[in-house]
């Protein structure tokens, strides 16, 4: 939280193996970091589907790698419906 908040001109953040990162972490990230554009949480466990929404706030993003997350695969197809120019990067596979 403490991140997003303090560094709002973020364009690539990679908090790959923060076991602790939840999805309202996400969330302050993609609300207060307008140009954010890469994203990537890599074993962030406690990460669901609920992130997606998230996500869709951050209308500048263009790679996510959420490999090894909690996401089910409607989830994942709803957002890639959503944003398809966004790379989507699931447990190691790009998309």
């Amino acid at each position: 939280m403490s991140l997003a908040l303090g560094c709002p001109r973020l364009l690539k953040v990679r908090l790959d193996g923060c076991r602790l990162l939840s999805n309202p972490s996400v969330r302050a990230l993609c609300q207060n970091c307008p140009k954010l554009r890469h994203l990537s949480l890599q074993y962030c466990v406690k990460l669901s589907d609920n992130v997606f929404q998230h996500l869709l706030a951050a209308p500048s993003l263009r790679f996510v790698d959420l490999g090894r997350a909690k996401l089910t695969a409607d989830g994942i197809m709803s957002y890639r419906q959503q944003r398809p120019l966004v790379e989507l990067c699931i447990n190691g596979v790009p998309g």
